[in-house]
């Protein structure tokens, strides 16, 4: 959430809107999100060991629900905020063309062997029971 946090507010200020609210959903929707796995929460390590559910199986039970939470939250979220997503000044395109993602990335090597970590952890988690 810190580096989306981040991300969120130069998106938006770059659109000239107000970041708190987007911020906001983006930390109750990775709350919501965290929920459906067994790794997400403290609470879900010690159900799912009590229960004797796996990684896949918690996430089978648990995900409708927090899909539907999600959906429900960001149905809320954004009747509560929508005035404040309007821009509040005219975009500068010029600003918004020159963004050049590539350019962010400073450590390819770094990079790739972060997303390489993600992806066997994420697979070793699945194929485990």
């Amino acid at each position: 959430m810190l580096f989306l946090a981040a991300l969120t507010f130069e998106i938006a200020k770059l659109i000239k809107i107000d970041p708190v609210p987007l911020i906001i959903a983006e930390v109750v929707i990775a709350n919501t999100g965290g929920a459906a796995t067994l790794i997400g929460d403290p609470p879900n390590v010690i159900l799912g060991t009590q229960l004797g559910l796996g990684f896949n199986a918690f996430i089978v039970n648990n995900a409708p629900i927090a899909i539907v939470a999600t959906l429900v939250s960001m149905a809320v979220l954004y009747t509560l905020n929508k005035k404040s997503l309007a821009p509040t000044g005219p975009l500068e395109t010029d600003k918004i063309k020159e963004i050049k993602p590539r350019e962010a990335i400073t450590d390819r090597w770094a990079l790739n062997r972060g997303l390489a970590a993600l992806i066997l952890a994420i697979a070793l988690l699945t194929t485990h029971e």
